[in-house]
């Protein structure tokens, strides 16, 4: 980041403002007033200098304990955030260009994520899927205090009363319109790097909004990597995992609740399961996303099938054709699909695990029977 050249270090009155002239008046700029610290920011901005060398600066100058340059990182990032929205500076690096302190490694999906930030803002549901730190990482995650200071132009390519997807050439930015404290993520277009940027104070809303922001960036990946993530219930069986699929309300849950209660089957994750092909057997994968029902599971388990579910007064299972059965567990997938080639993506990978399995539709009630029937089709296919 840099000083923009149509602002001005001045002092009224004794008190040191910047000051927009030129180009900057015309665009309705405003003025900033500075502390000490601010003016020393400035004579450091006159070169492009990066948020840690700024750090690095600041803490040598008021020799800075440890302690000190950690609080001194959080005051700086959205003070300079300010600047940057106000045009007083420009920042016209990379960004990704900052790495937040290390927190944690995880592993999900065999996909190797470094989280760095407070602790405080992540979720204790990473534990599980914690490793030690590897030579590489597949994403690396920050997140950081403070406004997205990066503006750089872009186009819309979803929108919904959830979020905004920009596409931004070499990055994409998710706008939450629901959250109350984060607003921006940012995803490399390679997968390789996300920030989110939060608001404070710490609390378990925030906790809560870092760890679904996560998700959207990890789905990214994962996307990337030839998995794909489907709204579904999943239950273990015969050594194979089940899912069953359906629309919000569509009883996903009720029914894994059936097989618990009447076949004593454990459950894997109770809303959400990642899907891949290893080597030539269809498996899902262990992941710490499981919406309200706080069910979830580290580990990988081969995929048995799919149930799409929907409601009838009697319970029957309808088969699918071939094209029907890629269609309908496609169309609720809940991955990334915001360019055409993320589309081709996930469709290849549905094509390819679709003849493996077992995909029919349930049309059940609520009843022990719904379950009974379904175990009754599993057994024959397995046969």
């Amino acid at each position: 980041m840099k000083r923009n050249p149509n602002y001005v270090l001045r002092e009224l009155a004794g008190v040191p403002y910047l000051l927009p002239y030129g180009q900057s008046i015309a665009s309705h700029d405003r003025g900033v007033m500075l502390n000490e610290t601010g003016v020393f920011l400035w004579d450091l901005l006159e070169n492009d200098r990066t948020m840690e060398e700024l750090i690095t600066l600041c803490a040598d100058h008021y020799g800075l304990s440890d302690d000190e340059i950690a609080e001194l990182s959080c005051d700086l990032r959205p003070f300079l955030d300010d600047l940057v929205k106000s045009g007083a500076i420009q920042n016209e690096l990379d960004p990704f260009a900052y790495l937040a302190p290390f927190y944690k490694a995880v592993s999900i999906a065999e996909l190797k994520l470094r989280l760095g930030g407070p602790s405080e803002v992540f979720s204790p549901l990473f534990d599980a899927f914690a490793i030690p730190e590897p030579a590489h990482y597949d994403m690396s995650i920050t997140a950081c205090a403070g406004v997205c200071p990066f503006q750089k132009p872009g186009h819309a390519i979803l929108r919904n009363s959830m979020m905004s997807v920009i596409d931004c050439e070499d990055y994409f930015e998710i706008q939450f319109h629901a959250n109350q404290q984060v607003k921006e993520c940012l995803i490399k277009r390679d997968g390789s790097r996300a920030t989110l940027y939060y608001r404070l104070p710490l609390s378990e809303t925030l906790t809560e909004e870092i760890f679904h922001g996560i998700r959207e960036a990890f789905l990214y990946l994962a996307g990337l990597s030839g998995m794909v993530a489907l709204h579904s219930t999943s239950i273990l069986y015969r050594g194979k995992a089940w899912l069953f699929s359906g629309h919000s309300g569509m009883g996903k849950s009720t029914h894994a609740r059936l097989w618990k209660d009447s076949f004593g089957t454990p459950i894997l994750n109770g809303d959400l399961n990642l899907l891949a092909m290893r080597g030539l057997t269809p498996v899902i994968y262990g992941i710490p996303w499981c919406g309200t029902s706080k069910i979830s599971d580290v580990s990988t388990h081969p995929l048995g099938g799919i149930a799409l579910l929907a409601r009838a007064p009697k319970n029957f299972i309808t088969e699918l054709s071939p094209d029907h059965r890629i269609l309908l567990v496609d169309q609720r997938l809940i991955s990334h699909s915001w360019t055409p080639s993320l589309f081709d993506r996930n469709l290849e990978v549905i094509k390819k695990i679709a003849p493996e399995i077992l995909i029919c539709k349930l049309n059940c009630t609520k009843d022990p029977e719904a379950a009974a029937i379904m175990r009754e089709r599993i057994d024959r296919f397995l046969a």
